[in-house]
């Protein structure tokens, strides 16, 4: 644990350390300056200032900051020269860490405008405690490498010269196995390149590291042998051996790779030269295996002196004269390793050999087949040899056959045909241009060589002998002799059609193994993205692939194409999906997501290259993962457009684009961009704002600086917070400065000594505006309420000032003079001033008090007034010029009205009320008295009232309102008797009642009404009237109506008594008439005399009951008459007659004529009921010929023979139906048979149905069941 470390100590220690141990590797100084607390204010800008400070010209700070707690990362500073600053990294240790250095980038921007403070990748740890040490070792590892990038750009060579064959080896190791790194070298571990034999560069060929044994102990690939020389190179490079070193990385990288690439890529380019210099040349061409001679017999075909030698203990025939200078690159060498590593051509002069021919002729030297310094140059010269011969005019094949070549039972010779087989395949129609020569045969052996070959010449036809076989003695022969015999010879004139590439069976098994190994390495490093080493091993397949032309190498190649396209692909979709999952999914942006982003777009731009020169364009390019990201951005920040300042999601949003800004230069310009808008919008806001301001709109201008104010805390990260704590301090200032102007403006309208309408409504706009602000609540957390009511109050003050010393005036007004009408002005002026709401308020108390004054001067007033009204119903004489006097000095109170009704109303109209109320008093009883029919005896009381009334229009003067109040009684009384009057004579209209004698008169108005007349005739009333005519009226309807109720009544009685047999109804409504008209003149008689003292006969009453009394006896004998002779019609008849003048048997003293009927009804029920037996016993017996004739009879009797008419119909109907079905049933029973007796029945049962159709169908209720029953 770090948790106590002295992060400043340890760190300076450290750093001093690398700088005595390796004081060549700081060319640049480093500084480590003192850690930076991210809780201590302006100690980060402190330290920033002191970083600028510090030192001169190029060099690199180290600057340990501390976030929080055990919680620690670096800051590194690489300056370029004192002030410029090259670059700036932050490095935080811990994974998932929630620090984001907005903060120290927002101040690092104010001191170095022109740079950037990045987020580097480092190595990490989950724990902080671990951060300390974890951030001395980022900070020590940035700083090495930023002087190795020094070192780099400055072309500083920290390599050491080695001989050549270490260089070339060194060199090979760059084709190192799939597990090595592709991280940046140290110094000390580069290795030297070989300048003489160096291999045609690969574009983009890494730098490859060193790295320590452990990294490779967990691969199972690697055996004990593998690591002991890892471990051994290791040490070596510590120890600075770099000899041992680099023989240990030959043997190891050997093991690694059996074919060393860029060797044999070398080789074929140097085929290059020789090609061009052979190009459309005659050429020999020796060919044979590794130590059969061949350069050694260029040398002595070429003129060189060849003499024998002992080289390290072999015997070896040496060139000691060299004559020609391109002989110079071939090397002769006695043993068996070849010298020859490419074909090289020797132009030699026929004539400097001492050759007859004319000219010149090219030597083409080759390696050796199956040469022994590997398959590099076994491959190569296969490839070599093709490349070269197919450009020239003409070749003529030369095979060297060594001594030691021939081997047991020829099987050199037989190995060799086979390559040349393989290298010529249509080799038999060339066989004639081959030349052989022996080479290296013992003296005792060489006499061997005719007969060894005896049975093979034997076979050779003539053709074939003609070629060039002989043994070599470099020593005694003479070249030019043998040039001739060979320039004699034939040779190949087309050997672009001829010659084939070809390797030996042995080198294409290698060839197989490394382009294996190749195709694992790309995949294991594609799966590191090691996409440098990628390109380096794609570029060496594919150049073999194009050198080799192999199906199986192109086909790897293809595979390995498709893996990287396929790894890529893949990591977009990862590397978008990190981008997604944080920008749309989550609040904040993790640093390790961003970090995962950044990874995967700088594999991107590492693999562009290979994009470009190996792979498919439909490959995602890292440019993809940037246009990705800006579309993303652009996505939210087309959503910020539509977002408001205040809009926390904003915050988000921003927050979000900032630290993408960060990472990715190119997000910067669109986090500008959208900080620039949102900047627009914050001004737009503060414009919106001074405006609602202007305006009076306070809810608006709560709603701005609400807006403004949250804008603040949102927006602090990302526009200028001391500018927006600022502008919202100067804003809420412009507010007061506006009331303050305001209210200023109003001084002239206060200074006023009168304020009329509109200073009122300018004041009252200015109260409204302030009670507007003060219930704007949501202004009040940003406006001080103190700061608004002291505007307030001092405006305020003004007008109550104003106020006072108006109501001083009226004070001084009701104790001088006490003019009402100069009183009303200044009332006025305060009452309009009161109209504004808080003033009214304030000033209750006095203006009441005021208005009290007023108002008691006017009860004086009032008081002598009412004294003289009081004289009024003493029945004094009343003063009237006194009181018009007093109402007269009150004419320009009136307008008290406004404010006190009822103290101008309690005097002008206490006077006037004085004297309405009389008269309402009189008016009431005249209205309370009816003066109809009823009450003739309050009419001589009422018509006094009246003219007293109309006795007190001499005051109409000073209580206009008596004359309709007098007018209104007169016409009320005057409209009373008229009312009666015409009661009366339309009720009592003759004409009119001869059309409706049947109506009831109601004459006890007649009889009111003769009263009510008589007492009009004998008053004298206010008015004219026609009571005299309407009595007069009144007197002959009396007479009249009594001799036309005379003659009804006899009309009516006449009538009853001659009834027969006809309307019952009309008998009866005679009857009533008659006792109608007898009730009402009894009525008459009892209760109106005076209507009855009209009547044309006033005993009329008695005279009738006497006419009935006689008729009543008269009746009773009749009936008792008919009853003995059993006339039911006529003593029906008499029974309706005395029923009906039963209705008269109260005027009647003794009989009634309801005893006559009661008595004869009981004698006529007892006949009635022995008919009826007689009639159901004649329906039971069928009888039905009489039973007609007994039924009229019935029919037309009196209730009771109505009723048993009724009862017998229904048993006769009943008696049919029983009759219908029985005959329906006996014949259905009847069937088919033939029963006399049965059909007996049925006869009779329809005779019988015949003869009630006959004789009473009238009486059945459904006559045709009878026929229908018959046709059946």
């Amino acid at each position: 644990m770090d948790e106590d470390i002295d992060i400043d100590t340890v760190l300076s220690n450290r750093l001093e350390e690398s700088k005595q141990k390796y004081p060549k590797r700081f060319p640049r100084s480093i500084y480590a300056l003192k850690a930076v607390h991210n809780n201590v204010p302006n100690e980060w800008k402190e330290r920033l200032l002191q970083a600028r400070n510090t030192g001169n010209g190029q060099r690199v700070i180290l600057i340990p900051y501390n976030m929080k707690s055990n919680h620690w990362a670096g800051i590194i500073f690489k300056f370029q020269t004192d002030k410029e600053i090259e670059s700036a990294q932050f490095m935080d240790p811990v994974e998932y860490s929630d620090f984001f250095p907005e903060t120290l980038q927002n101040e690092f921007s104010e001191i170095y405008l022109d740079a950037a403070l990045r987020w580097t990748f480092v190595e990490k740890h989950h724990d902080p405690r671990q951060s300390a040490n974890l951030t001395i070792e980022n900070l020590l590892k940035a700083a090495d490498e930023a002087q190795l990038t020094d070192e780099q750009e400055t072309g500083i060579s920290r390599s050491y010269e080695q001989k050549s064959d270490v260089r070339n080896a060194a060199s090979s190791l760059i084709d190192k196995d799939r597990n090595f790194s592709t991280s940046t070298m140290s110094p000390n571990q580069k290795h030297i390149s070989n300048r003489e034999s160096e291999p045609s560069e690969i574009p983009n060929t890494p730098k490859v590291s060193m790295k320590s044994p452990e990294t490779y102990q967990s691969s199972p690939q690697y055996h004990q042998q593998d690591r002991n020389n890892i471990n051994t190179c290791s040490i070596n490079v510590k120890d600075k051996n770099w000899s041992a070193a680099l023989t240990t990385m030959k043997k190891l990288f050997k093991q690694l790779s059996p074919l060393n690439m860029q060797e044999l890529f070398r080789l074929i380019e140097k085929v290059d030269d020789a090609a061009h210099l052979i190009k459309n040349k005659n050429i020999i061409l020796f060919l044979g295996e590794t130590g059969s001679g061949k350069s050694t017999t260029i040398h002595f075909l070429a003129g060189s002196q060849m003499q024998r030698v002992i080289l390290n203990g072999l015997n070896h025939i040496s060139p000691i004269n060299i004559k020609n200078s391109d002989l110079k690159k071939v090397t002769t060498s006695p043993s068996a390793r070849s010298e020859t590593r490419y074909i090289t051509t020797v132009t030699v002069n026929f004539k400097d050999v001492d050759g007859y021919t004319d000219g010149d002729i090219i030597l083409c030297d080759t390696p050796g087949f199956e040469d022994t310094n590997g398959p590099e140059i076994d491959i190569a010269n296969g490839i070599a040899v093709v490349r070269a011969v197919k450009g020239c005019k003409s070749v003529k094949p030369v095979v060297l056959i060594s001594y030691k070549s021939i081997g047991d039972r020829c099987r050199g010779v037989k190995e060799l045909a086979h390559v040349l087989v393989g290298l010529i395949p249509g080799i038999k129609d060339n066989i004639k241009a081959f030349s052989y020569i022996f080479t290296k045969f013992p003296e005792d052996e060489k006499k061997t060589i005719h007969a060894l070959l005896k049975d093979i010449n034997n076979q050779l036809n003539e053709e074939e002998k003609s070629n060039v076989i002989r043994v070599l003695d470099p020593i005694s022969d003479q070249p030019g002799e043998i040039l001739d015999e060979l320039a004699e010879s034939a040779s190949i004139s087309s050997p672009d059609e001829v010659f084939q590439f070809y390797i030996t069976e042995k080198s294409k098994t290698t060839v197989q193994e490394q382009v294996r190994k190749h195709q694992l390495s790309i995949m294991s490093a594609t799966k590191r993205s090691e996409y440098p080493f990628l390109q380096y091993k794609l570029a060496q397949l594919k150049q073999l692939n194009n050198f080799l032309e192999q199906d199986y190498i192109g086909q790897i190649y293809d595979d390995c194409v498709r893996h990287i396209s396929k790894h890529l692909s893949e990591e977009y979709q990862n590397g978008i999906a990190i981008l997604n999952r944080c920008l749309n999914n989550q609040t904040v942006i993790s640093i390790n997501d961003i970090e995962q982003y950044q990874k995967c777009i700088a594999h991107a731009k590492d693999a562009d290259q290979i994009r470009n020169d190996y792979l498919e364009k439909e490959v995602v390019h890292s440019s993809a993962f940037f246009v990705y990201l800006d579309q993303q951005v652009d996505i939210i920040l087309k959503s910020l457009e539509e977002k408001d300042i205040d809009d926390s999601s904003a915050k988000i949003c921003l927050d979000k684009i900032k630290v993408l800004s960060i990472y990715f230069s190119n997000i910067n310009d669109k986090y500008k961009d959208v900080c620039r808008i949102f900047s627009e919008k914050y001004d737009l806001i503060v414009k919106s704002y001074k405006n609602s301001v202007l305006e009076k709109n306070f809810p608006n201008v709560a709603r701005d600086i609400t807006k403004l104010y949250d804008a603040s805390t949102i927006l602090e990260q990302h526009l200028n917070h001391e500018y927006m704590t600022t502008k919202y301090r100067e804003l809420k200032k412009y507010f007061l400065d506006i009331l303050n102007d305001s209210v200023s403006k109003l001084n002239y309208i206060l200074s006023q000594e009168k304020y009329g309408n509109e200073t009122i409504e300018n004041l009252k706009e200015f109260v409204r505006m302030f009670e507007t602000v003060n219930n704007t609540f949501t202004l009040q957390p940003h406006i001080s309420k103190e700061d608004i009511n002291q505007i307030y109050e001092e405006f305020l003050l003004k007008i109550v000032n104003h106020y006072e010393q108006i109501d001083e005036k009226i004070m001084t007004e009701l104790r001088g003079q006490c003019s009402y009408r100069e009183i009303e002005q200044l009332f006025k002026e305060i009452t309009l001033i009161r109209t504004i709401s808080i003033i009214e308020s304030r000033t209750n108390h006095t203006y009441y008090k005021t208005l009290e004054h007023i108002c008691g001067c006017i009860r004086e007033l009032r008081r002598e007034i009412e004294d003289i009204l009081n004289g009024f119903y003493r029945n004094e004489r009343n003063n009237y010029s006194s009181l018009m006097k007093c109402l007269s000095s009150l004419k320009n109170a009136k307008w008290i009205e406004e404010y006190r009704l009822e103290v101008y109303a309690d005097v002008i109209n206490n006077t006037k009320e004085q004297i309405l109320k009389h008269i309402k008093e009189l008016e009431k009883t005249v209205e309370q008295t009816d003066l109809d029919l009823d009450n003739f005896d309050k009419i001589e009381r009422i018509d006094n009232i009246v003219s007293e009334i109309n006795d007190m229009r001499a005051i109409e003067e000073i209580v206009p309102d008596i004359n309709q109040h007098i007018e209104k009684i007169n016409t009320r009384y005057r409209n009373e008797i008229d009312n009666v009057f015409t009661i009366i004579t339309d009720t009592f209209d003759f004409e009119k009642w001869k059309t409706q004698k049947d109506s009831i008169l109601d004459f006890s108005i007649a009889e009111k009404g003769f009263q009510y007349l008589n007492v009009c005739k004998r008053i004298h009333i206010s008015f004219r009237n026609n009571s005299s005519v309407v009595i007069d009226k009144l007197k002959k309807f009396i007479r009249e109506f009594s001799t036309v109720v005379q003659n009804d009544m006899i009309q009516c009685f006449t009538t009853i008594k001659q009834y027969e047999s006809g309307n019952k109804e009309e008998l009866f409504d005679k009857a009533l008439k008659l006792a109608s008209r007898l009730e009402e003149i009894s009525e008459i008689r009892n209760k109106y005399p005076q209507v009855l003292s009209y009547f044309q006969n006033q005993n009329i009453l008695r005279v009738w009951e006497d006419d009935l009394e006689r008729y009543l006896n008269d009746l009773s004998g009749e009936m008792t008459y008919l009853n003995v002779g059993e006339n039911t019609e006529a003593i029906n008849n008499k029974l309706l007659i005395a029923k009906a003048l039963s209705k008269l048997d109260r005027f009647l003293k003794g009989k009634k004529f309801n005893d006559i009927y009661s008595t004869n009804q009981h004698l006529f029920f007892n006949t009635t009921n022995d008919r009826g037996r007689q009639l159901i016993e004649d329906i039971n017996k069928f009888k039905y010929e009489h039973f007609g004739n007994d039924m009229i009879k019935l029919q037309r009797s009196n209730e009771v023979g109505q009723h048993l008419f009724v009862q017998t119909k229904r048993v006769l109907n009943l008696s049919l139906y029983s009759l219908i079905d029985d005959t329906k049933t006996q014949a259905i029973m009847l069937g088919n048979t033939i029963e006399i007796q049965a059909i007996k029945s049925i006869v009779e049962n329809l005779r019988r149905m015949q003869n009630a159709k006959k004789f009473i169908s009238e009486f059945v209720d459904k006559p045709e069941e009878i026929d229908n029953c018959i046709e059946e």
